[in-house]
């Protein structure tokens, strides 16, 4: 999860360069932008339930 949203960020990148010179990329950088959206959604909603409604176990 930690990684995903950067790996899919530098193939969005490169699938830019690639629609030039193919277009069916196109199709690439779409669903990369959808799944950096999405991959950063999860850490966002992951990092606010830590924030206020993780509980720590008592000892």
């Amino acid at each position: 999860m930690i990684t995903t949203p950067f790996i899919v960020i530098l193939v969005d990148i490169f699938s830019w360069y690639l629609t030039k010179l193919f277009q069916p990329f196109s199709w690439v950088v779409y669903i990369s932008g959808v799944s950096v959206a999405v991959a950063f959604t999860i850490q966002w909603f992951i990092s606010m339930y830590q924030l206020w409604f993780y509980k720590l176990p008592e000892e």
